[in-house]
């Protein structure tokens, strides 16, 4: 193995490589540990987004059936 090592001038190469596959295989490990939780952070925070979207359309549906209200009333008393 050094016979190689030495005659294909692998020295310089062989710890990129080395810390390639390295990084690599640390990166697998931890998305597949840490996939779950992931998983229940986005199912979470999706649940609070729908909420925040329905409070805002109730809340612009009460905005604009109140401006309509007060209109068709100023409609109705200015006759």
């Amino acid at each position: 193995a050094k016979f190689y090592y030495d005659k294909y001038k692998l020295r310089h190469i062989a710890p990129f490589v080395l810390l390639t596959i390295y990084s690599l295989l640390g990166a697998t490990l931890f998305c597949w540990v840490e996939q779950e939780h992931e998983q229940e952070l986005i199912r979470k925070e999706k649940i609070i987004l729908d909420d925040l979207r329905n409070d805002t359309f109730q809340q612009l549906r009460r905005v604009f059936r109140n401006k309509n209200s007060d209109a068709n009333t100023n409609l109705i008393n200015s006759k």
